[in-house]
This record gives C-alpha cells, structure tokens and sequence, in this order.
C-alpha cells in the first residue's frame, strides 16, 4: 500500500512532510532518530518541532513505531504489516544492525504470556547489546 493511502486510511492528511517522513522510513533498512529524518528531508526544511510532532502524530496511528535502544535516543521505523526486526547494537560505539530473523516463532511465546498473564502481545521488540567487530579489534590491540 502506498504512503497516501496509509495516510488518509489511518485518518490524516497527506501532508508534505508527512509523505516525506514515511519515505525516509521506508527507504531506511534502520531506526532512525528525529534529527536523523530532519536531515534527510529535502529543503526548505520545516522546523524541528514539526518533525517530532508529525512523528507523535505517526506513532499514535501506528503507522510508524517508536523504540528506545538501551540508553541511546528514541529512535524511529516504519510498521510494515507481517515483517518484523531485531536489532544488534555496540554499547561502545552505538553502531546499530537490524535483521529480519529466519524461523522467529516468538508465537508460542506470545501464548504463553497470554494464558499466563492474560496479557495481550501486540508487538515486540527484541534487541541484542554487545560488541561489534570494529570495536571488539579496537579493544584486543590496545
């Protein structure tokens, strides 16, 4: 589905810099920050206060998610219908990988958390925190 289509079936209007922010999303293979998308965004730029209230507005009709990884900054993605990412992250230098895990059947999971808490799993997030290489050659050389 295209991105006008989204917009309008979730309630909003198709503005500019809405249009451009699920763009840059979509064209993103990682999360991005709100300074990330507000330097991507093509000129004239609105102001910065624009893009966090058009990403509130996103995140409120589930078009876009929000995640925080570990203590970095909030960072941004597009929800796609039936796909999902985890994450590995470098906690020395915050390089951030994203990948579509093969066979993640967290569904059994999910069930469990169901008949266990009555609780009702609508997304998940799952994020590993180490060491890249980068880092982890940096470190065995000192």
């Amino acid at each position: 589905m295209d991105r006008k289509t989204r917009l309008r079936q979730s309630g909003l209007s198709c503005t500019r810099w809405r249009y451009n922010i699920l763009k840059i999303l979509k064209d993103s293979h990682l999360p991005l920050t709100s300074k990330d998308i507000y330097k991507m965004l093509p000129t004239p730029k609105p102001n910065l206060a624009t893009v966090y209230r058009n990403l509130n507005r996103l995140v409120e009709k589930k078009l876009v998610r929000c995640v925080t990884l570990g203590e970095r900054a909030r960072y941004y993605e597009l929800i796609q219908p039936d796909t999902h990412k985890h994450r590995i992250i470098c906690k020395t230098c915050g390089q951030i990988e994203a990948f579509e895990p093969v066979g993640c059947d967290l569904k059994s999971f999910e069930k469990l958390i169901k008949e266990k808490f009555n609780f009702k799993v609508e997304e998940h997030s799952l994020e590993f925190f180490g060491t890249c290489p980068k880092c982890q050659s940096f470190h065995s050389q000192r």
